[in-house]
Formats: structure tokens, C-alpha cells, sequence
């Protein structure tokens, strides 16, 4: 599928890549009067091929944010175990060609439409090719189950129906990269 044109030379090029992302969303997997418990998966895998070795920036998977793994912000953790020593400019580099997502929320009725809610979220981004200037960005089944960040937290919900407004505070659990903690918990 060519996207992107650009001219090098006066020759237009195509950036030609595939992409896979699947999203699997519970809601309400039980949903009773008092409570509700919500379960989400993402997957999510981009091809480049023919002229291209990498797929455009806008297309990469990212994770991270109020609508991912609310504990981190946007683009503040992956490629896999990569962390870039600079911070400055980091979350350009922090984008993947293969995603990974998943999120549990269980929410309970306080008064009338305001819930409390209490979530855990997983996840992280790798690169399907390997990239000298990013260690440890690629994904491989042994670094795995490390490079998965985890973040948990609660909120409060105003449940309308059509529209759900929501107020969450995470903290981070788990952290994809190498600390100076030993252990899975290992927040600085």
C-alpha cells in the first residue's frame, strides 16, 4: 500500500508499509447495579518493505497517556527497554513498530452517575528491526515479560450515558527499562 509520496532528485517516491492494529475492548464484561468491570487488549504490528527500511513517524505506535497506560505520560516509555539519556527531545524517539496493550478497570458506584473507579494497565512498544542507535528497542520473546510497563491508579467518573468524564490518578509500577532497583518494582 504506497503512502507518502516524496521527491528525491526529481523521482517520486512511496513509502510502502503494511499495518495491523487490532483493538479488543470488553466494556462492561460484568455489569451490575453497583459495579463494572471493564477489560481492554491492543495489538498492533507495522511492515515497511520495498524502498522503505522504516515506516513513516506519523503511522509508529506510541504509548502512554490518559487513553493508554495512564500511570506514564504520552511517548515516556519504549521502545522496549530503551531510555534515551537525553530527555529533551526523547519522545520522538520513543515510538515502536510493534504494540502491546492492555488495561483492566473496575469501576463502583458512589452516589447516583459518579463512580470510583481502580485500574492496572500493561504495555509497552518495540521495534520490529533492530536499531543500533536505540539498545534494546527490538522485540524479542526472552526481554519480553521485563520490558512491559505497568502502571495502577484510580479515579472518579460522571457517568451520562452516551459520555463518561473521567478523573484519574496513576503511578507507575513497573518501569520497561533497566533502574538502579533490582526487582520488579522498580520505581525510582
Amino acid at each position: 500500500m504506497p503512502r507518502f509520496p516524496y521527491i528525491i532528485d526529481g523521482i517520486l517516491f512511496f513509502h510502502q508499509f503494511s499495518l495491523l492494529d487490532i483493538f479488543v475492548d470488553v466494556h462492561s464484561l460484568i455489569r451490575l447495579e453497583i459495579f463494572i468491570l471493564d477489560l481492554s487488549v491492543a495489538l498492533g504490528a507495522l511492515f515497511a518493505y520495498g524502498n522503505a527500511t522504516i515506516a513513516p513517524y506519523s503511522e509508529q505506535f506510541y504509548v502512554g497517556g490518559a487513553n493508554s497506560i495512564r500511570a506514564f505520560t504520552v511517548r515516556s516509555i519504549g521502545p522496549g527497554g530503551y531510555h534515551p539519556a537525553e530527555s529533551r527531545y526523547s519522545y520522538l524517539d520513543q515510538t515502536g513498530t510493534f504494540r502491546f496493550e492492555a488495561n483492566v478497570e473496575y469501576r463502583f458506584r458512589i452516589f447516583k452517575s459518579f463512580w470510583g473507579a481502580t485500574f492496572l494497565d500493561a504495555g509497552n512498544v518495540w521495534l520490529m528491526r533492530k536499531d543500533e542507535a536505540r539498545p534494546n528497542s527490538q522485540l524479542e520473546l526472552k526481554t519480553f515479560p521485563k520490558q512491559i510497563a505497568l502502571g495502577t491508579g484510580v479515579g472518579i467518573r460522571y457517568d451520562m450515558d452516551i459520555l463518561v468524564f473521567r478523573l484519574d490518578f496513576g503511578i507507575p509500577l513497573h518501569l520497561p527499562y533497566d533502574t538502579e532497583r533490582s526487582g520488579y518494582y522498580n520505581v525510582t
